[in-house]
């Protein structure tokens, strides 16, 4: 399935809404890689800080696809049994 673009827009977009990590970005952006200690020696943020949003961001896209699928799963069961047999005749044939 293709990725949906208006959602990776969203993600992107809330991302970079918070203004710690558009500063982190920024940083990176015009200095290249580096460490949280480097990033805090040039920033205003603690290494705390900055390790916080990377942890946090590395997590949010680790977890998506599992609680989409969990979403899935509850609401189908809000919705209830679509294909279950009636009780008491699954596997009893006299």
């Amino acid at each position: 399935m293709p990725p949906d673009i208006e959602a990776i827009a969203e993600q992107v977009f809330t991302a970079l809404a918070d203004p710690t990590r558009r500063a982190i970005l920024a940083a990176l952006a015009s200095a290249g890689p580096a460490t949280a200690t480097d990033l805090a020696g040039r920033l205003p943020i603690t290494r705390q800080a900055i390790a916080k949003h990377l942890v946090l961001a590395a997590l949010a896209r680790d977890w998506d696809g599992p609680l989409g699928a969990l979403k899935d799963h509850l609401d189908r069961s809000a919705r209830g049994p679509t294909t279950t047999p009636p009780r008491g005749s699954r596997g009893h044939h006299r």
